[in-house]
Order: C-alpha cells, then sequence, then structure tokens
C-alpha cells in the first residue's frame, strides 16, 4: 500500500496511523515523500512530464514497518492464463435420454423478427441447415508488457534527486522550480573519482532537459572532465533523465 497523503504535519500523522493499520493486518506500508507542502495533484501539475516525475516518488516510498523492507516484485500476464468461458450444456437429461434433432422443413422455418422499419426477413433455402447454437469465440490474446528495465538506486530528497550508476553519481536539483509544462529545467552534477585516486573529478551545468543541444554538451563536456567515453556517459543518460 503507497500511501500519497499530503507533505504536512497531519499528512505525516495520518500516515503513520494508517500505516500501523495496515502493518498489524499483513499489509506492507510506503510513505510517498512530496516535497513539503505539495500533495499528488500539485507536484503532478508542477513537476512535468507528470509520468516521469511521478515515477520517481513512487518509486523511492520510504517503508514504514520495522526492519527491511520486502522486494517489490512484478509478474507479467500471459495469454495462456486467461480462462476461457465455458458453454452450459443445453439439457440436463442424460444423453442416452435426449431425443436427436430433426431438420425442420424448408416450409416449416418462421420469419425472423421484423426490423426498426417495421419489414420481415424470411429465412431462405440456404438456412435451413443454418446452426442453431452460439458460438462461443476465444477471448483474445492479452498483450504480455516488456520486462521492467533494471532498478536504479536513487535518494530522493527535499530539493535534490542523487543517483549513483557505478563509480559516478549524479546529482539533480531545481526540478521543484518547473512551473510549466514544456520546461524542465535542473541543475545536473555528476562526479567520479579523480583518475589519480586523489578527490573527485566533477562536471555541473544547469539546462532543459527538453532541449537537445544543452543535453549534447553536457555530455560532451562531462565526458572530459570525468575522463570517459561520450557513450559511457549517453548510457548513463537514459537511466538518470527517466529516474
Amino acid at each position: 500500500m503507497l500511501i500519497a497523503y499530503d507533505r504536512d504535519k497531519a499528512g505525516e500523522k495520518a500516515a503513520q496511523a494508517l500505516a500501523e493499520k495496515l502493518l498489524a493486518e499483513g499489509i506492507d506500508a510506503y510513505r510517498i515523500h512530496f516535497p513539503k507542502g505539495m500533495d499528488a495533484n500539485e507536484y503532478a501539475l508542477q513537476v512535468t512530464p507528470a509520468n516521469k516525475s511521478l515515477g520517481v516518488v513512487i518509486r523511492s516510498a520510504q517503508w514504514l514497518g520495522k526492519g527491511k523492507a520486502k522486494p517489490v516484485t512484478t509478474e507479467a500476464v500471459t495469454a495462456e492464463s486467461i480462462p476461457l468461458p465455458v458453454a452450459e450444456p443445453e439439457s440436463a437429461l442424460p444423453e442416452s435420454e435426449v431425443e436427436p434433432e430433426s431438420e425442420p422443413a424448408l416450409e416449416s422455418i418462421t420469419p425472423l423478427a421484423a426490423d426498426a422499419q417495421g419489414s420481415t426477413n424470411t429465412a431462405g433455402a440456404g438456412s435451413a441447415g443454418a446452426v442453431k447454437e452460439k458460438t462461443i469465440e476465444p477471448l483474445p490474446a492479452a498483450a504480455v508488457p516488456p520486462a521492467p528495465a533494471p532498478a536504479v538506486d536513487a535518494e530522493v530528497k527535499d530539493n535534490e534527486v542523487i543517483i549513483t550508476l557505478g563509480d559516478r553519481r549524479y546529482r539533480i536539483r531545481g526540478l521543484e522550480k518547473n512551473l510549466a509544462f514544456d520546461v524542465m529545467k535542473i541543475n545536473l552534477l555528476v562526479s567520479a573519482p579523480a583518475f589519480d585516486g586523489a578527490g573527485e573529478s566533477i562536471h555541473v551545468d544547469t539546462f532543459d532537459l527538453y532541449q537537445q543541444r544543452p543535453r549534447g554538451a553536457f555530455i560532451k563536456q562531462a565526458a572530459v572532465e570525468l575522463g570517459v567515453k561520450e557513450e559511457v556517459i549517453k548510457g548513463n543518460r537514459s537511466r538518470v533523465w527517466n529516474r
């Protein structure tokens, strides 16, 4: 159970009280932390795109139980797991007592129901051998969802998100300041241990994620500062951007 109450004193108190009841019933409880003073709607409207920004806080929900949280797993639904409808028998009598149906004569077939204009459709000669039972069509196959992407460890705080990929550390700030639907301006810092083992190599810049040229400039310069190939930063890009 993901508890997404407002991020204020009343919300925190209510979330804790609800979590205690859920845990007592054997239901795992997690707390979604929005920036202080925000609720889910405000966060989705201000930190765009909503599907990605909400994904960040959902995947970073805090475990409210004792000890270590249980791992969250997903299971794909396959077409074979969907049961098909079963036709009910037409008669409850034993098979030996059911009289076989005789083929109706052409002249004994009654007209079908009249349509909306009052005209009637009569059964033609080809309908003498029409099938009377309803054919049960199988349900369409369910699409199997793609396997989830590998989880990315992230530390979400009030004003920043920290993501670690290998020996590289990405720090994202400024998400809460984006109040327009077409802007995703952030301050992004990437750091890694220096070649000589003394200190860190760092590159930091502020740019709009929606703008291709600034993104490319960040990747190019970060690769220079950290002493790695651009493909390394590009490989981290989609995981950091989507996170």
